[in-house]
């Protein structure tokens, strides 16, 4: 059964009945689409999550049990999965095709944007690229995501040479795989898919490192995993300087790689369904 049957039919009996219309089910080959449908039906405006630094969006599937049904879900998948495609050289030049990902879907706006992990730095600059098209942006929401150089501090890592481009240290390195698996179930076709997906991380892990955020005209929902921050951290700071309006908080009794567990997931589509239904 392709994957995508089962971000589009999530409960047991839905299943059944696509299994008895099989030229219903989506082709395998979809689970890397660019855009991933999780959620394409809803009345609402959709909700777009950009990907943690593996680039594939399957584990946003689960916040469709939690976030109200007439808001439709759409998961942005990074370039290169397949191998392809040439990867993007900055954060700004992710997010500028990410943007057209967006609108080819959504041509006009408002927007709403969740980003986990990596996920979170790009959204935030897909943002700042939507309000710079003169486009409304009602909600950010970013998932324990911070800028690259707040990252030792709040982490407690020792990274020397952060902004350096000549490597990624090891302590980096194992940062960003917190909570992103190691590619292993994630490829799409044996050794080669897991190869591909393995050029993805590295890259992302070098652009994320290099990074350094712009100002965003508008709101953020910060939602923080509370367990594995240093004593006295205070995340929401992190991002002070790139928001101009509010920077909320709220926290999540987890680390930053259990994000996405099930019970985790879904009290972060709790706290996003709240947002969404803020914004109007």
């Amino acid at each position: 059964m392709p994957l995508r049957a089962l971000f589009a039919t999530p409960t047991v009996a839905g299943l059944i009945g696509s299994l008895t219309g099989g030229e219903r089910l989506a082709r395998s080959g979809e689970a890397l689409a660019r855009v991933l449908p999780i959620r394409t039906r809803g009345s609402r405006t959709p909700l777009f999550c950009v990907h943690p630094a593996t680039g594939v969006s399957w584990g946003f599937a689960q916040l469709a049990a939690s976030i109200p049904a007439e808001y439709p879900l759409y998961g942005v998948q990074a370039q290169g999965l397949t191998g392809a495609e040439e990867l993007p050289q900055s954060i700004a030049e992710m997010a500028a095709d990410y943007v057209r990902q967006i609108r080819a879907v959504q041509p006009a706006g408002p927007y709403q944007l969740l980003g986990y992990s990596l996920g979170g730095v790009v959204a935030q600059e897909v943002a700042v690229q939507l309000r710079e098209a003169g486009l409304a942006v009602d909600a950010l929401v970013i998932m324990d995501s911070y800028p690259a150089h707040h990252i030792p501090a709040l982490f407690g890592l020792d990274v020397p040479g952060l902004h350096a481009q000549d490597g990624l240290p090891e302590e980096w390195e194992q940062f960003v795989l917190r909570g992103e698996g190691d590619g292993g179930d994630e490829g799409d076709g044996g050794d080669e898919g897991d190869a591909f997906n393995r050029r993805v991380l590295e890259n992302s892990s070098a652009i994320l490192r290099t990074h350094v955020p712009r100002v965003y005209e508008g709101d953020v929902l910060l939602v923080v995993a509370a367990a594995g921050k240093v004593d006295g951290a205070k995340p929401a700071e992190a991002w002070a300087p790139y928001v101009t309006g509010d920077v909320r908080a709220e926290s999540v009794p987890c680390r930053h790689e259990d994000m996405t567990q099930p019970d985790m997931l879904a009290l972060v589509g709790e706290l996003t369904a709240r947002r969404l239904e803020e914004c109007g």
